[in-house]
């Protein structure tokens, strides 16, 4: 599963696709780290927590941005995203928040979302 913008590829954090953050030297940080372990023990939540932002110009992991969870009984959802210093102030987070909801849409066009930035320090 992949989703795909004009400048942007994200990918669902798996064990597999965390091998492509730690060759970008991207920092794992202990959302993701926590997503990985639910993972294992619901594979339901595939896709409904942290995805890669990946830089098609340099196939490098810049970012990430997720669910925090499944949508709950109100139909709510958290966005979380974080985008590297270097490639702050492009657009990468308007685009990739955008195609994460473009996303979710297509599953259900009932949604009410909360935003946050999560700070990313990574610094290569």
């Amino acid at each position: 599963m992949q989703l795909q913008t004009e400048r942007l590829t994200l990918i669902p954090c798996t064990k597999v696709s965390i091998l492509l953050a730690q060759a970008s030297s991207y920092e794992i940080g202990p959302h993701i780290e926590s997503h990985l372990l639910e993972l294992e023990q619901d594979s339901s939540l595939l896709g409904w927590g942290v995805w890669l932002v990946i830089n098609k110009e340099t196939n490098k992991v810049i970012g990430d941005i997720g669910f925090k969870g499944k949508p709950d009984q109100e139909n709510s959802i958290e966005i979380g995203y974080g985008i590297l210093p270097a490639a702050q102030q492009n657009g990468f987070a308007t685009e990739a928040v955008r195609e994460i909801i473009k996303w979710h849409s297509q599953l259900n066009t009932s949604i009410k979302l909360l935003l946050n930035a999560w700070k990313i320090t990574n610094h290569q």
